[in-house]
């Protein structure tokens, strides 16, 4: 599996040893706040520049944003020791909801979330946010004002949406038995490791995603595994497996890139409209300007002489 993947178990005792003691601003990842770091981030996040800005309360503490707090835990960051490196590029909450599910890995809607595994921390989430269940609760970096709290699993609060789905985060080891895929399996494993293949380019777009593990699901499996420098025995075995999380890491991160850099130029192109639209207003008050004047004097024109 990837060297960055640690324990669940490990992130539970995070989450409860840094609770209440990492504060929220948006886009980072357990960097310590300072006034100067707020500022880059408002300038970043023009539309939160105020509640940035605002957020002072977190100086002097790490700050994390919802998938942040994890990211913070993988980049070894810590209750009194803000990361100050990056070990790991930054990622999406949908990139690894995503993920998961390509890679078959436990999912689904919120009212089917385990109960009964309470010393691991599942992913909770709808589009745009992440929290984490642990011990019946909920732990989540909740927003500028509150930080990172606990919460119920059934409450929205203190945000207004209700959790809509759970995962198991792919970066997180939770203990389970070893992953093995081979030629004659036939079960839904299966048809997601051949989403994954066509997801990285490996699968053929003519053929309808299946059950089977069959002569070309054999193939794709071996061309990947060629171009990862494993044996082709037609095999997904656990380093199979880890190799293809990596490829789809590094594929969620670029169209990550790719969403900031859209995300960009609609900023650039919505600032080039506003001026456009102050020039016009600037034009419209100078005709205003220009025909009331050509009124006086047509009124002037007009009047009788004495």
């Amino acid at each position: 599996m990837p060297e960055y993947r640690g324990t669940a178990t490990d992130f539970g005792a995070f989450l409860v040893r840094t609770v209440g003691k990492v504060g929220y601003i948006l886009g980072t990842r357990g960097q310590l706040c300072t006034p100067a770091l707020r500022a880059q981030k408002a300038r970043e996040y023009p539309d939160q520049a105020a509640k940035i800005l605002a957020a002072s309360k977190w100086d002097g503490m790490p700050v994390a944003d919802c998938m942040g707090w994890q990211e913070m835990w993988e980049n070894g960051g810590d209750v009194g020791e803000p990361v100050t490196t990056f070990r790991y590029p930054d990622r999406r909450t949908y990139g690894d909801y995503d993920l998961a599910k390509s890679l078959g890995l436990p999912n689904g809607p919120i009212a089917t979330i385990p109960k009964d595994r309470p010393d691991v921390p599942i992913c909770v989430g709808y589009y745009g946010h992440v929290g984490f269940f642990y011990r019946g609760k909920v732990y989540q970096s909740a927003g500028h004002v509150s930080g990172t709290i606990i919460t119920d699993l059934g409450s929205a609060k203190p945000l207004t949406k209700a959790w809509e789905y759970w995962y198991e985060s792919p970066y997180l080891d939770y203990g389970g038995e070893a992953i093995e895929l081979k030629p004659g399996d036939n079960n839904a494993n299966v048809g997601s490791w051949q989403l994954a293949l066509d997801e990285v380019g490996y699968w053929p777009p003519e053929i309808k995603h299946n059950t089977n593990f069959g002569p070309t699901t054999a193939k794709c499996t071996n061309d990947f595994k060629r171009s990862e420098g494993l044996p082709e025995d037609g095999i997904v075995d656990e380093t199979t497996f880890a190799r293809m999380l990596d490829r789809q890491r590094k594929l969620a991160d670029k169209k990550g890139v790719e969403l900031k850099a859209s995300e960009a130029m609609v900023a650039t192109q919505a600032e080039d409209l506003n001026k456009q639209r102050a020039e016009i207003a600037v034009l419209a008050a100078d005709r205003n300007e220009t025909v009331q004047a050509l009124r006086v004097l047509a009124a002037k024109a007009d009047a009788p002489l004495s």
